[in-house]
């Protein structure tokens, strides 16, 4: 080949090169846009640009394949370690397709999110997190933005967002069907979360409380209920009769009669994987101070106060650990056995305040 062949050569390399990045640029406008402007919106954590960064690579890399969690499932959500603390479904004043929610740290330490994700109920909506992204006391919540974090609308009726872990563990869950539940459209208020997991709208907080925003945000991690002495005291996991004559007694040893609303109580099997056996919705209840209370199965033939939610798995005999979790997600009082064998009832051991 010749010099004059060879220059030749090396400007159609060239030109075919530039062509073809002029092409990528124009099919790609909107997420160049999206990343190049990132620096313009409010960030909360500095691993928030990272994480558009990493999306951005993956979008544009076929060889990267990410396994969506199953939005139809039968678990209940755990509320912790973290939650859905605030949504603005119906946008912004300057552009109402402009949505974001937040993601709320509501334990005590540091979280890494990465591979989580949040899918909505028609599945148009999708975030992966797929970057190392740690959530702290410090900076507790992280927001993310349709456009440059999530592609698809949280629509204001008819909807729903689910968030699950790594594991695809559902960590929360918000239901829309018929409207939100709170949040004002006209105003553009996001809708927020209360320390017992309620919702309530924007425009409500700066009517009724003084509080600054630090001051919400420490109240999602501190329970409002005083419940951190309550006892697992009791557990029998089946019967010769039937494996289904089993419950799970509490006791309130404290001078003042507790409200268990919202409470959570589970069960960890041997491979570490919890499983719900009432869920916060479902645990209703008033204990008395010094007293009992009975949470059975439903085929369980003795007296009881609250039975299992519809779709918890029982206990088993074996290699168990019972756990009450209080609203915020934080460990009451945990029980783990290696084995209760029929018509056996394991008893916490003696303890001055118990005498039954």
């Amino acid at each position: 080949m010749t010099k004059s062949s060879a220059k030749f050569f090396i400007v159609i390399v060239v030109i075919l090169l530039f062509t073809q990045a002029i092409v990528y640029l124009s099919l790609n406008y909107e997420d160049v846009k999206d990343l190049l402007s990132s620096s313009k919106d409010s960030v909360e954590n500095l691993d928030y640009k990272s994480i558009r960064l990493s999306k951005f690579a993956k979008q544009n890399n076929s060889i990267i394949t990410v396994k969506r969690c199953s939005f139809v499932t039968k678990q209940e959500p755990s509320y912790k370690p973290a939650i859905f603390s605030e949504i603005a479904w119906m946008g912004t004043l300057e552009q109402s397709s402009k949505e974001w929610f937040k993601i709320q740290k509501i334990t005590e330490g540091i979280i890494d999110i990465k591979g989580w994700q949040v899918i909505n109920k028609s599945g148009s909506l999708f975030l992966n997190i797929n970057h190392s992204t740690i959530l702290s006391n410090d900076k507790p919540v992280l927001t993310f933005y349709r456009g440059p974090d999530f592609k698809g609308a949280i629509k204001n009726t008819n909807e729903a967002l689910k968030l699950f872990d790594s594991n695809c563990n559902l960590i929360d869950q918000v239901f829309a069907y018929s409207g939100w539940l709170a949040g004002n459209n006209k105003k553009k208020l996001a809708m927020k979360r209360a320390a017992d997991l309620t919702w309530y709208d924007e425009s409500v907080k700066n009517k009724a409380s003084k509080k600054s925003d630090k001051e919400i945000e420490t109240s999602l991690i501190v329970s409002n209920q005083p419940v951190d002495q309550l006892i697992i005291s009791r557990i029998q996991a089946g019967s010769t009769n039937s494996s289904q004559e089993e419950f799970i007694e509490l006791y309130n040893p404290t001078d003042q009669e507790l409200n268990l609303e919202n409470l959570s109580l589970k069960k960890r099997t041997r491979s570490g994987r919890e499983y719900t056996l009432v869920s916060p919705s479902k645990f209703k209840g008033v204990i008395k101070t010094e007293d009992f209370f009975v949470i059975a199965h439903k085929e369980y033939p003795g007296e009881f106060d609250l039975t299992y939610s519809s779709h918890s798995s029982p206990i088993a005999y074996a290699h168990n650990t019972i756990i009450l979790y209080d609203t915020t997600g934080q460990v009451i009082n945990e029980v783990s056995y290696e084995r209760i064998n029929k018509d056996e009832i394991w008893k916490v051991e003696k303890d001055s305040d118990i005498d039954k």
